[in-house]
């Protein structure tokens, strides 16, 4: 359990500084461990029992939890009046086809404010994904998976996205 995001007063309340809930310490490692970066390295949000989003959305802050923490998705629970975030560990993400890498890629970049780049990489790369890259596109190689092609501007956006049509054949390159 990371925490939950208060709609009324668009707060954040760390798990570990929710005391009411009682919660067992095996539920609260992650959020424990988050508390110990942020007092050690910052930022102040992951050390400050609970804070104002200031803009922030709770998804956003789960992504950066995830990300800091090197685990899996995370799931947020709504609940009457705000939701609570979670991660899930030890998970195995299925195989996505292409389809789904073009439609989950352009949700987020035009959802959040994200490194077009970044995000693209990350994403393949979870996905099993073998990366070749220069300055202006991306390549996402996989055995016996369509090759997935990103072309960013010279701003570092998505400025195209395309998947060929036949599998790769053999070991990617």
């Amino acid at each position: 359990m990371l925490g939950t995001e208060a709609a009324g007063d668009d707060s954040w309340l760390w798990a570990w500084a929710n005391e009411a809930s009682s919660l067992p310490e095996t539920i609260l490692r992650s959020a424990h461990h988050l508390r110990a970066v942020g007092q050690k390295q910052g930022p102040e949000l992951l050390a400050t029992r609970g804070s104002s989003l200031d803009g922030m959305s709770g998804h956003e802050v789960a992504i950066v939890c995830t990300g800091l923490l090197g685990t899996g998705p995370y799931y947020r629970g709504p609940y009457d009046g705000g939701a609570l975030f979670f991660t899930i560990e030890n998970v195995t993400l299925p195989d996505v086809d292409s389809v789904r890498i073009s439609t989950v890629l352009t949700q987020v970049i035009s959802s959040f404010a994200v490194d077009h780049r970044i995000a693209s990489r990350s994403f393949l790369l979870d996905l099993g994904y073998m990366i070749d890259e220069n300055a202006s596109q991306m390549h996402g190689l996989k055995t016996s998976a369509p090759t997935v092609c990103f072309d960013f501007d010279a701003a570092g956006r998505l400025s195209n996205l395309a998947v060929s049509i036949a599998a790769t054949s053999g070991a990617p390159r």
